[in-house]
């Protein structure tokens, strides 16, 4: 038989029940902030329940809150299922009790880099018009808004009359997190760091037989004075860089590369020109554009590899020397010309000199070579050997005994 009274009671038990699960999934389905809106997840209050800062996952109206990367101010509405909307409009924020209206982070180029206090109001807008409740995030105590290094928001704030406090630090699931990937620049685009040739390659010819090693180097530097975080670094044979000869990403804070000598044996050839270019990131992962490329020309071929030695081996003072250049070029034994430093302020320009030294000691002997084609291991890329000179054995002769 058609019973009202059981029929209401079911309806409430199902209202009941679906109100129940509806709380359910708000506090433990996942929840992502569209793309105008970088705050995301849900705050809690004993007195009006969970706070949610965003709604892109269907159902009910869309909205969200945002934090400007351009000074920090907060915008958008969030939604209390027992009170309503909570603006964070400025609009909305004219005439609060007291201080600064608008929400705002600050110092906001800190964002992403250490703790950033959440200063000034949110407004509860009653549905009907008929009560407007004040939140404060600034309210003076040691558990005021903040948002930490990595974006998610800590501490209290006070909704007078029926809100209550508002916790961001409740334990549960989607905390009420900001995004930070827009507020963070890319680091500025590298260049060649002033001193170095024009090309940003220091040329190496002379410290492993028959072999160039050029190192590559450019500048770092950050708008927001983050940190290097890695860098990328491509050679080719042609400019359009289609398919690099080398391809490196390496996560250190580097501001130059050398190639290893068994790639360079590999890959470079003499009388060849290359191309490089470089590109930095920062320590939060953002990448700044690549150089200009740069080109560098391999030498025709390799450079005078020096050596030398001296008899007899162990000189004394006042002792001739006899010095021999053994060094090679690439047309074969010997040289162009030589420069010697003998270590006592004495220097020869033959292949062969001669040399005594006038007191025991240990010299620095360096020899510098310059092949046909002028290619010169020379200054701080000669060849540089110690000389120990003793002292000579003290002369003696026999004395007739008394």
């Amino acid at each position: 038989m058609f019973n009202p009274k059981k029929i209401a009671l079911l309806a409430i038990l199902i209202f009941t029940a679906g109100f129940f699960i509806f709380q359910y999934f708000q506090k433990t389905e996942p929840i992502q902030a569209s793309a105008s809106d970088n705050v995301s997840g849900y705050a809690w209050s004993d007195n009006i329940g969970w706070i949610s800062f965003n709604n892109t996952s269907g159902g009910g109206s869309a909205y969200g809150v945002s934090v400007n990367p351009n000074g920090g101010k907060l915008s958008g509405y969030a939604w209390s299922d027992n009170i309503g909307w909570i603006s964070f409009n400025e609009a909305d924020l004219t005439g609060c009790p007291s201080g600064t209206c608008l929400a705002k982070a600050t110092p906001s180029g800190q964002l992403g880099k250490g703790d950033v206090d959440i200063l000034g109001w949110a407004r509860a807008l009653s549905n009907d018009g008929g009560w407007d409740g004040w939140i404060r995030f600034d309210h003076g105590q040691a558990s005021s808004t903040y948002i930490d290094s990595t974006g998610n928001f800590h501490g209290y704030a006070w909704g007078s009359d029926v809100v209550g406090w508002i916790s961001f630090d409740h334990g549960k699931p989607n905390p009420v997190v900001l995004n930070l990937s827009g507020f963070n620049q890319p680091p500025n685009k590298p260049g060649i760091p002033d001193g170095y040739p024009a090309n940003g390659v220091v040329e190496n010819n002379c410290s492993i037989q028959s072999l160039y090693i050029p190192t590559f180097n450019w500048t770092y530097s950050d708008p927001d004075g983050d940190l290097q975080g890695g860098y990328q670094i491509q050679i080719a044979d042609a400019v359009s860089f289609s398919t690099p000869i080398l391809d490196e990403t390496i996560g250190s804070a580097s501001v130059s590369y050398t190639p290893t000598p068994v790639w360079i044996s590999a890959n470079l050839n003499w009388g060849v020109t290359y191309y490089w270019k470089a590109k930095v990131k920062d320590i939060p992962g953002n990448w700044s554009d690549w150089s200009d490329y740069k080109s560098f020309t391999i030498p025709s071929h390799a450079y005078p590899w020096i050596d030398f030695n001296w008899l007899p081996a162990s000189p004394k003072a006042k002792e001739s020397v006899q010095f021999s250049s053994t060094s090679t070029t690439f047309y074969g034994v010997g040289g162009k010309s030589w420069a010697w430093d003998f270590g006592d302020s004495s220097t020869a320009s033959t292949q062969n000199p001669s040399h005594s030294y006038l007191a025991d000691g240990t010299y620095l002997v360096k020899l510098g070579v310059c092949d046909n084609s002028n290619y010169c291991c020379i200054g701080a890329n000669a060849k540089q050997k110690s000389v120990q000179i003793s002292l000579p054995l003290p002369e003696w002769k026999e004395v007739a005994p008394f």
